[in-house]
């Protein structure tokens, strides 16, 4: 649902961090993108609720928002 409503890629995804997602904003800074770029994405409301009930499962076993 992440991939789809922020625009990601596989490599993007796998990529992020707990700290690359500002829930205040509503904000994924997408670091090494395509091209070895750095972006910013919209993170949606229902989004964040997902976020947020995932975190309060999974948060601090990885460094990685979804490890493998």
């Amino acid at each position: 649902m992440l991939m789809y409503s922020a625009g990601l890629r596989i490599s993007e995804i796998v990529n992020l961090r707990h700290g690359d997602i500002d829930f205040q904003r509503k904000l994924i800074h997408v670091k090494g993108g395509k091209g070895r770029k750095n972006r910013y994405t919209i993170l949606s409301d229902v989004a964040v609720y997902a976020l947020h009930e995932y975190l309060k499962e999974y948060y601090g076993q990885s460094k990685y928002l979804f490890p493998p």
